[in-house]
């Protein structure tokens, strides 16, 4: 009986000192929780009312200054740390090495592990290979700024951007390259090629092949095949494989499938308009193949309904598909009819030379010019915009 006493006033001797976690605090000198890990808690082991908020989220959103969301799924790659000490030194490393407080913030919302990092042995020789490279300081800010894997390239990666360097033969085509495609970084130089020289034969030269490289990269990375395959339906379209846009057309092409292209060449067939028309429009302006079928046939019933444009006269000028109905060529429309009611200006522009104009330039021609004669004009200008008509 003694025994089981003493037993159960041992037990409730623990859970009142709160040591129960951890049994050797019998033997400490003094009855206190045991340290807590940097990773683990932020708040008082014995506050049980409040909720535990580890202490790296608290490291994240006091020093770092980044939402207390944001920080929660940054810390699950920082389980392992355990002080403020290295996190420090990467910060410190990064500001001295001309980054601003944002685009740390930025490095570490999107790759959280670089507070990780060693500076001496890795950060600070990656960011030497890469000035070895010949970017500027201001080209490895904007690099690292939008690609945090570069602080942590290995040799054969470097290796891959130097490759780059050469075949683009420019620093403002390879930033924009490796800026707009990730995948552009880990393609082996020896399955680059063999896709480049079939571009080539196919009548594409060397700069308008480094070109589309730099706006979208992401082609020379797709499989040889494939690639043949993007080149017969461009070739469909009757657009010459040597010619200027065809590397445009190429890269609008890679981005939607075969099932949406014929969609929109069907839809041109059923809004009047010949195959000669199509592939001319087409020609002109590739990026009309990435404009939506509701765009394109709501476009054209306003511009052939409303305005009295023929469909060939249109696809004449295939940009104008391209620009918003709502925030563009509704409210310049109606604005030219209310000048036109009041017989301004004396020589009566085109919709189509209209819509081609900046905003800034379209409100000094058409509503600040005239001002003084008609101070409604702004007024005018604002209901179109908001889809109320003033005539």
């Amino acid at each position: 009986m003694t025994m089981i006493f003493s037993r159960r006033m041992l037990f409730l001797f623990l859970r009142t000192c709160s040591v129960w976690q951890s049994p050797n605090a019998l033997f400490s000198s003094s009855l206190r929780f045991p340290t807590t890990s940097f990773f683990f808690s932020s708040s008082s082991a014995t506050d049980s009312s409040s909720p535990k908020r580890p202490l790296v989220v608290d490291y994240l959103i006091n020093s770092v200054g980044i939402s207390p969301e944001q920080a929660i799924k940054a810390s699950t790659s920082l389980s392992r740390l355990q002080s403020t000490s290295k996190p420090d030194a990467v910060r410190q490393f990064l500001k001295e090495s001309g980054f601003s407080d944002e685009q740390i913030k930025n490095i570490i919302l999107k790759s959280s592990r670089v507070l990780m990092k060693d500076v001496d042995t890795l950060l600070k020789p990656r960011l030497e290979a890469l000035k070895e490279l010949d970017f500027s300081e201001s080209d490895i800010i904007r690099l690292v700024s939008s690609k945090p894997i570069f602080l942590f390239c290995h040799d054969n990666l470097l290796k891959n951007i130097n490759f780059w360097r050469n075949f683009l033969q420019s620093n403002d085509l390879m930033l924009n390259a490796l800026l707009r495609g990730r995948r552009l970084i880990f393609s082996r130089p020896d399955s680059i090629m063999p896709k480049v020289q079939f571009l080539n034969d196919c009548g594409m030269s060397m700069d308008r092949i480094a070109y589309m490289i730099s706006i979208k990269p992401n082609v020379i990375s797709m499989g040889l095949d494939t690639i043949k395959h993007l080149v017969k339906r461009v070739e469909e379209l009757q657009i010459p494989c040597g010619s200027k846009p065809f590397s445009t057309a190429l890269v609008c092409i890679s981005q939607i499938s075969r099932a949406t292209m014929d969609a929109k060449l069907k839809l041109f067939r059923n809004l009047g308009c010949s195959e000669p028309e199509i592939s001319l429009a087409i020609s002109k302006f590739p990026q009309i193949l990435q404009v939506s079928e509701k765009k394109l046939k709501d476009s054209m019933v306003f511009f052939v309904e409303n305005v009295g444009f023929e469909p060939s006269y249109v696809m004449e000028r295939p940009q104008l598909l391209s620009y918003s109905l709502e925030k563009r060529l509704i409210p310049r429309y109606h604005l030219l009819k209310f000048l036109e009611s009041k017989r301004l200006p004396k020589k009566y522009p085109s919709l189509c030379t209209v819509a081609m104009l900046t905003e800034k330039t379209f409100v000094e021609k058409f509503i600040v010019q005239y001002q003084d004669e008609m101070p409604e004009l702004h007024q005018v200008y604002a209901a179109a915009l908001a889809g109320s008509f003033i005539m």
